[in-house]
């Protein structure tokens, strides 16, 4: 593998061409020869490939929220035990296998009806919320960092995730190229005689089903990989791949093999990007700044069929004062200021 120090290579890397596309090589008109995953990828990327835009992973802050509450549906995911405690006035609870019915059931009824799904930290909210929208259910969105973000009392798994990673010290700042293009996975669908719509939506509904669980959707802690184990990918900004360099002293960037995929506006998951660089056969790990968005990007990449990871919290317990030190990346750090301490009732369930 070909490594190349970042700044000496940063123009060669933001502007190389990939002249990607859906796996097979099939032109337009012939859509019976794509494999199911090519089938499905199309028909996402059709209805607007959620996503890979810039409005994933769908947030509403607690501060956008409170005005609206009286217009809002709001699902609350968590644990009876955690619901009890201490809930939004308003706020339903709901199981992660019934959230689909639910939402199905407001939305047709009422298609513009904000529906926000919380959760205790909101990375289970943001991966459910993607998995929503890609099905359809535009008006559906995620309270940002959570119930920690509505009041204090919720806050400490969000105030004690922020860390520095044990090996931060074995960091580097090198480029590690991405893999040559590989097949889409091969997944299942239902039998012939379904509309795609009905066999997307039936998927959907499956992945749901199987909840968001740890060592399944997400990990909480992120290892070093040798070489040809884990693909880890941070997935963002040039500066959350290379922070690191641009502080005083600081000589660390990202875990060795780690390889860098870009969000807005390049969105490097798209099919025409590099999508298919993705290994198909072995188990990516993504983090993010906070783990929102690539909560998001694991339900979009666990519905193609890849075998896909996200780090809780982020980049916010890799390297939380490197996060804080650095300009474009500190609105992603999670702080006091996230912190509405806004009412909250208890009870119920």
């Amino acid at each position: 593998m070909n490594r190349f120090v970042l700044f000496g290579f940063l123009f060669f890397l933001v502007l190389l061409p990939f002249a990607g596309c859906i796996d097979n090589n099939v032109q337009a008109g012939e859509p019976t020869q794509l494999t199911n995953t090519a089938q499905l990828l199309r028909y996402i990327e059709d209805q607007g490939d959620f996503a890979n835009t810039e409005n994933a992973p769908g947030l509403v802050s607690a501060s956008e929220l409170l005005p609206t509450l009286e217009q809002s549906v709001l699902l609350d995911i968590r644990p009876l035990d955690q619901f009890t405690a201490g809930h939004i006035a308003m706020s339903v609870r709901v199981t992660s296998q019934s959230i689909y019915q639910v939402v199905d059931s407001i939305y047709s009824q009422n298609t513009t009806k904000k529906i926000v799904i919380i959760s205790k930290n909101g990375q289970a909210a943001a991966y459910y919320t993607c998995l929503l929208r890609l099905a359809g259910f535009k008006s559906v969105c995620c309270l940002k960092y959570g119930m920690a973000s509505w009041n204090q009392i919720f806050a400490d798994e969000w105030l004690n995730a922020r860390q520095e990673h044990e090996e931060l010290k074995s960091f580097t700042y090198l480029v590690y190229d991405k893999d040559p293009s590989h097949p889409l996975p091969d997944i299942m669908l239902p039998a012939a005689g379904a509309s795609m719509d009905e066999k997307f939506k039936q998927r959907i509904k499956t992945i749901i089903g199987k909840g968001f669980v740890a060592g399944e959707n997400f990990v909480n802690s992120m290892a070093f990989q040798s070489e040809d184990k884990d693909y880890i990918v941070c997935y963002g900004s040039l500066g959350l791949y290379s922070a690191g360099k641009l502080l005083p002293d600081a000589d660390f960037s990202h875990m060795p093999y780690t390889r860098w995929y870009r969000d807005y506006p390049a969105f490097d998951f798209r099919s025409v990007n590099f999508l298919q660089t993705l290994p198909p056969d072995r188990e990516i790990l993504i983090y993010t700044t906070n783990g929102l968005l690539s909560a998001c990007i694991c339900a979009y990449l666990t519905v193609l069929g890849y075998n896909v990871k996200t780090l809780l919290f982020g980049a916010n317990q890799l390297f939380y004062p490197r996060l804080t030190a650095t300009a474009t990346l500190v609105g992603d750090a999670f702080s006091g200021k996230d912190i509405m301490n806004y009412p909250y009732t208890s009870g119920g369930g």
